[in-house]
């Protein structure tokens, strides 16, 4: 029973000693030592630090510590128990020229560069007697390090009873006693003072802005201690008889309280938006005292913790408010049952009072702090109770992830062809399973950190799986602006997805004319995503990952920013065809009239066909015969062939030309023309002849228009016949 409890009490000192800080010892140079044995007192120094190790529990025997020195090798042996062996499987020094072992947990980085001790009995006869343990020195005066390990078990408290932890620590070696003298240097113990003493006054400590709160640039390190530390430094430095070791004693203990005032050093790091609530049950409201407070919080956090103060504003309370908070647990529970008086900050105006209040403790991680706490006030004698969440822009990340994932899942095509999700079952499910606590965690007001953060992540992941399922062939894609935002299309005129054959993506966005920057950030890693200067106004984005979410950052000429967060995997997209190759000639525009006889295409103002003596123009009559045409009002030529003018008639009855008729080229392969019907094309019926490199009309044309002119030879022939007849009468 006295060896249990007497380990149980080495175990508390082995875990208390690894939560003290400090830095390395180091002593005096080497001094020469002739060869011989020197008895000699150690300790077992926690690492970093002149404070005894309680491993110095298990490896100390008094008066069995002695210095070997042999062919200019330098040894230091001392003995151990028998039990205390038994419990430490491994013990080495640290070789000259290798690095500190660096322990987390059971994974030890560094073995390597440490020579393993093997203790051996003393009196070989006794294997219940003590045994030595020996180590190779590189100086007399300067202290090894050393790396242990401690292994018991049927330890009660610890898992399976069983204590397991390696430990650095420094065996420290009282070299008074030794033949030779050692001066020592208080050099750099001189300066670190002065560095000292110019820390302590540009960080001051708590309350000395405003009496008992903790304001921005204050440290909350015991001043006691930084007052004894730097005085013990200052007396070790005006003794002349100060050895090295109290030198370097001295000088651990002001470093530890130097890097304790900046561990604890405060900045006010921004605001907190809050909602005043009920209770914090799944169903908890916005409570009716809500008016009592205003909308955000100023923050102080701790630069080396997790600690955390906020100043509370409260409105329309009387001077005299009594307010009282939870304490702040490192397991970041709230406590109703324990609250505390929180102090007076300022009073910004007649109606908003500030009180400070401690949130958030050192030790409580993202993992645990619920980012909730509870206050009891009282004014004019009216009690009540409220909760404070600072949890209001996680909640809104989460709800708009999940409105993201709802309207995507909406929309999504499950499928194996180009732009669907090859998603399976599983994966939809577990989008779906995703969702579903997404949205529950969101609608709770009371939500904590932790449930947040969860939710977050999962459904984060889950969308991930998603879309990591995207089919996408080699090519060009437009995306819709609007599937991002509304507002984006103010700012870019257009964004395309370029996928290479080997799946790598790259993003063009071009920008407005009033839109001067594009910048896109990767919200996994918070890394800017390389771009290039394209020319112009197209900025171009390697290497995107379809599975991230990204911030799409744009920056206006007014100077105001505006920033759109997507998955691009989500946006509709649509497959930017190439034009196929051919001829200029044989692809004809959209304006372009078919070909076709412009005989065959009467314009609106045209006369049907028929006789054009029986159907007077009021256009200007072209051009015939003036002999035959003796008056201003000349019939109009009966046969197209009679007529003549600057150009030349295809062939046909020339009363049936069009206005703006073009000339029929022969050497021309196709015959194009602007149909007075805007384009659309003749009946059904017509068919064109190449050959002659003219567009002859169709057979019945040709027929009906032979009838019409031989008519008109019939009735000239007649016309002559009475004219002939009435001269010879």
């Amino acid at each position: 029973m006295k060896q249990k409890s007497f380990a149980s009490f080495i175990i508390v000192m082995l875990l208390i000693s690894q939560l003290l800080p400090g830095v390395a010892t180091t002593y005096a140079e080497k001094s020469d030592l002739p060869d011989g044995v020197y008895e000699a007192d150690y300790r077992y120094l926690k690492d970093g630090s002149s404070e005894t190790s309680a491993a110095h529990g298990y490896l100390y025997v008094e008066n069995t510590g002695r210095f070997i020195v042999e062919a200019e090798q330098i040894f230091f042996e001392h003995e151990i128990t028998a039990e205390n062996e038994g419990y430490i499987p491994y013990i080495g020094f640290r070789l000259p020229g290798y690095p500190k072992a660096t322990i987390s947990g059971a994974d030890i980085t560094g073995m390597d560069g440490y020579q393993e001790v093997e203790p051996s009995l003393v009196d070989q006869a006794d294997e219940n007697g003590n045994y030595v343990v020996r180590y190779e020195l590189e100086e007399v005066t300067k202290a090894p390090d050393i790396l242990i390990h401690v292994y018991m078990e049927g330890v009660p408290g610890f898992p399976g009873g069983v204590y397991d932890y390696w430990y650095n620590v420094q065996l420290e070696i009282d070299t008074s006693t030794l033949p030779i003298e050692v001066e020592a240097d208080k050099t750099s113990l001189i300066d670190l003072i002065a560095e000292a003493e110019a820390l302590f006054e540009a960080i001051p400590p708590s309350g000395t802005f405003i009496p008992n709160v903790i304001s921005d640039g204050e440290h909350t390190y015991s001043t006691s201690q930084i007052n004894n530390r730097l005085t013990n430094a200052k007396n070790v430095v005006n003794d002349p008889s100060a050895s090295q070791a109290e030198v370097e004693a001295v000088s651990n203990n002001l470093q530890v309280a130097m890097d304790s005032v900046k561990r604890d050093q405060y900045f006010e790091t921004g605001t907190l938006r809050f909602i005043v609530l009920d209770s914090m049950e799944e169903d908890a409201a916005l409570s009716e005292h809500t008016g009592d407070f205003g909308e955000e919080v100023a923050i102080l956090e701790q630069f080396g913790t997790h600690q955390a103060w906020v100043n509370i504003p409260v409105v329309g309370m009387s001077d005299d408010l009594d307010i009282r908070s939870s304490m702040a647990p490192a397991n970041g529970e709230v406590r109703e049952t324990f609250v505390a008086p929180i102090p007076f900050v300022r009073k910004e105006t007649e109606e908003i009072i500030w009180y400070q209040a401690s949130v958030r403790h050192a030790n409580a991680d993202d993992s645990v702090w619920q980012g909730l706490t509870f206050l009891r006030y009282s004014d004019e004698g009216v009690e009540k109770e409220v909760y404070l969440s600072f949890n209001v822009s996680q909640l809104n990340e989460l709800e708009e992830l999940f409105l993201l994932a709802e309207a995507f899942n909406e929309t999504a095509e499950i499928g194996t062809a180009n732009g669907q999700f090859d998603a399976d079952h599983d994966v939809q499910e577990n989008l779906q399973s995703a969702m579903e606590q997404a949205g529950r965690v969101s609608s709770n007001l009371a939500a904590t950190r932790p449930e947040i953060a969860e939710a977050y992540e999962r459904l984060d992941e889950a969308i991930t799986e998603f879309l990591s399922k995207k089919q996408l062939e080699a090519g060009q894609y437009e995306l819709q602006l609007a599937d991002i935002s509304e507002e984006l299309a103010d700012y870019v005129d257009s964004i395309y997805m370029n996928v290479d054959e080997d799946g790598t993506i790259d993003l063009e966005v071009t920008r407005r004319e009033e839109t001067t920057q594009v910048e896109l950030v990767s919200q996994k890693d918070g890394e800017a995503v390389a771009s290039s200067d394209e020319g112009g106004r197209t900025y171009l984005f390697s290497n995107i990952d379809l599975t991230n979410a990204y911030q799409l950052t744009v920056q206006h000429q007014g100077g105001q920013e505006q920033v759109f967060v997507t998955y691009f995997a989500m946006i509709s997209s649509q497959v930017v065809e190439e034009e196929p190759p051919g001829n200029e000639e044989d692809q004809p525009s959209n304006e372009e009239e078919p070909p076709g006889n412009e005989e065959d295409q009467p314009s609106n103002e045209e006369e049907p066909p028929g006789n054009e003596e029986d159907q007077p123009s009021n256009e200007e009559e072209p051009p015939g015969d003036e002999g035959d045409q003796p008056s201003n009002e000349e019939e109009p030529p009966v046969n197209g062939g009679d007529q003549s003018g600057n150009e030349e008639d295809p062939p046909g009855n020339g009363g049936g030309q069009l206005e703006n008729e073009e000339e029929v080229n022969g050497d021309e392969d196709r015959l194009q023309e602007k149909s007075p019907d805007n384009g659309e094309k003749q009946a059904t019926g017509e068919s064109s002849n190449e050959s002659s490199g003219k567009v002859l009309p169709k057979t019945s044309t040709n027929l009906y228009m032979l009838l019409l002119l031989g008519s008109a030879m019939i009735l000239l022939g007649g016309f002559a016949y009475l004219y002939m007849r009435k001269r010879l009468v």
